[in-house]
C-alpha cells in the first residue's frame, strides 16, 4: 500500500512539474520565472531567421512558448520552445505533430522602437544568432515582435506577431 501511495505521489509530482516545466526546470538553478508567453505566428523569412530554420524546410506556422527568467543576482535568461511545420488540414495542430526548435540565452531591457523612443523593448540573444529577437512591451501581458529596424511586424487576417502572457 505504501508503494502505491509513493508511486502516486511521484506521478502527481512529475505531472505537476510537466505542467509547469519552466518553473520546475529552473528551481534548482535559483532561476525565478518572470513570465511565460505564447503565440502562433506565420513562418515568414524574418521569423525563420530568428529561430535559425534552414531554407527549404516546410513551415507554415510556428507555435511559440517563451519563458523569461531572472535569478537573485539579476541575471536574465530566456528559454524559447518553437514547434513549427505545416498546418493540419481542417484541424488544429501540425501535420505529423510538427518539429521542435529550442533556444536559450540572455535577455535585457532597452528603450525605443522606430516610432516610440520611450517604448520598453526586450532584446533576446543567444550568442549564435546574427540578430537578436526584439519584442516591444505593449503592456504587462502582451509582447509584439519587432524587425531589426525596430518597426512592428504586421500580421494579416490569418496571422499575428503578438505573444500573450500565459503564466506569472
Amino acid at each position: 500500500m505504501k508503494m502505491i501511495l509513493i508511486q502516486g505521489l511521484v506521478f502527481l509530482g512529475l505531472n505537476t512539474c510537466l505542467g509547469h516545466i519552466a518553473a520546475c526546470r529552473n528551481a534548482g538553478n535559483n532561476q525565478d520565472t518572470v513570465a511565460v508567453f505564447a503565440a502562433h505566428t506565420a513562418c515568414n523569412a524574418f521569423i525563420r531567421k530568428l529561430i535559425m530554420l534552414p531554407d527549404g524546410v516546410d513551415c507554415e506556422k510556428i507555435q511559440w512558448r517563451l519563458t523569461l527568467l531572472q535569478d537573485a543576482k539579476g541575471i536574465r535568461r530566456y528559454h524559447a520552445v518553437c514547434v513549427y511545420g505545416m498546418q493540419e488540414n481542417s484541424a488544429p495542430g501540425f501535420v505529423g505533430g510538427g518539429q521542435t526548435v529550442q533556444q536559450q540565452g540572455q535577455w535585457l531591457i532597452e528603450k525605443g522602437t522606430a516610432t516610440d523612443a520611450n517604448a520598453v523593448v526586450y532584446k533576446l540573444y543567444n550568442g549564435t544568432q546574427n540578430s537578436a529577437i526584439l519584442l516591444v512591451k505593449m503592456d504587462d501581458n502582451i509582447l509584439h515582435f519587432l524587425y531589426s529596424d525596430r518597426h512592428l511586424l504586421i500580421g494579416n487576417a490569418a496571422w499575428g506577431y503578438t505573444l500573450n502572457r500565459i503564466h506569472n
